[in-house]
């Protein structure tokens, strides 16, 4: 953008036009000036522009390029999406799944989402097709006039069967290792694959992945409002699963592996006091497409590659609470295709989640 055009925007933002005072703050913070572009978000806000107090609140919840204030950040989406955005309704949604600023309940999310999606969300739209388990309802929720499919859709979505995986197989007890055969259907680990491709091509780009040890894989970490229900679902997985609340879980990482990219130094919980180590972690494997990339756990001489679904959970301490060196593992790197893997660290005391 030109001097002329910042000019131009600057007018028709100090006249009060919201679209020009919120492109006017994504200016200003593509420039590094924040706080200016905070000051105009709130005006744009302040006049009633809903998108713009959308992004306003998302920011300050997070404290992305703001202050951290999650209680006012959450009260603005949620005001923003009682007045019908439908971004807001989505970030909504997520709070309610995640129970972060608002009391958890699927029951609060699902609304939300299917809002969304009424609103024209074609993300929103998507994740009811997922958790209804009917990639049909994708076609048929595209009239958002026509309310009969969406009262289809929402009573199909049943949480609490999403809650209740398979029973573990156990492969190991020193370390203690658990498979999950089939832990998410295949829609779900492409949704996930599909989300992350772009951060994923940006950390390429940004850090490419070589050192001392070798070519290393990709890593994207998803922050709360990053996420979405279909995400926090699987997080609540998670959690009845290995019996870890998710509020003491680590940020989702997703990593990509291509040819030759291995995890480097092996990885292990290092012993410590404190509640904040973590206990556990469980790697969920996305794709299975490729040859090689076992995951190898290696005082224990074992190897690990799953199915597209399957998922293992291992733990980092003993029955006796003492931290498991036996734990210590490698991802091998695939010798064809690309290898996607989402990792979840589990703690011992609560983790922030912004």
């Amino acid at each position: 953008m030109t001097p002329t055009d910042v000019e131009a925007l600057h007018r028709r933002a100090s006249r009060g036009e919201g679209d020009a005072q919120m492109a006017l703050a994504r200016v200003l913070d593509h420039e590094g000036r924040h706080d200016q572009a905070l000051q105009w978000l709130q005006r744009a806000a302040d006049g009633g522009h809903l998108p713009s107090l959308t992004v306003l609140g998302a920011r300050l919840f997070s404290g992305r390029a703001a202050p951290q204030m999650p209680s006012q950040g959450a009260r603005m989406l949620s005001m923003a999406a009682e007045a019908g955005d439908a971004q807001a309704c989505a970030l909504v949604a997520v709070l309610a799944a995640s129970g972060q600023m608002v009391s958890q309940s699927w029951s609060t999310a699902l609304d939300y989402l299917l809002r969304a999606a009424q609103l024209g969300d074609a993300r929103a739209r998507r994740q009811i097709a997922l958790l209804a388990g009917d990639p049909k309802f994708d076609d048929h929720l595209k009239d958002p006039a026509d309310p009969r499919p969406w009262a289809v859709a929402r009573a199909a979505i049943d949480i609490g069967a999403w809650l209740r995986p398979a029973a573990p197989r156990r492969i190991a007890e020193a370390p203690r290792l658990f498979v999950f055969e089939s832990f998410l259907p295949a829609s779900v680990c492409a949704w996930i694959v599909a989300l992350a491709r772009t951060p994923i091509a940006a950390a390429r780009t940004r850090q490419p992945g070589r050192d001392e040890a070798g070519p290393r894989p990709a890593a994207v970490g998803f922050a709360l409002l990053d996420t979405d229900v279909v995400l926090q679902v699987v997080h609540a997985r998670i959690a009845h699963a290995t019996g870890i609340p998710p509020g003491q879980h680590e940020p989702t990482g997703i990593l990509h592996f291509a040819v030759g990219e291995a995890s480097g130094a092996p990885a292990e919980v290092s012993p410590g006091r404190g509640e904040n180590t973590r206990v556990a972690t469980m790697l969920i494997h996305l794709n299975d497409d490729f040859e090689g990339g076992e995951t190898e756990f290696l005082r224990a001489g074992l190897r690990f590659r799953g199915r597209t679904g399957d998922a293992i959970a291992f733990s980092h301490v003993d029955k006796a609470g003492v931290a498991d060196g036996a734990t210590q593992y490698v991802d091998r790197a695939p010798t064809t295709g690309e290898k996607w893997l989402l990792a979840k660290g589990l703690c011992g005391r609560p983790q922030p989640q912004f």
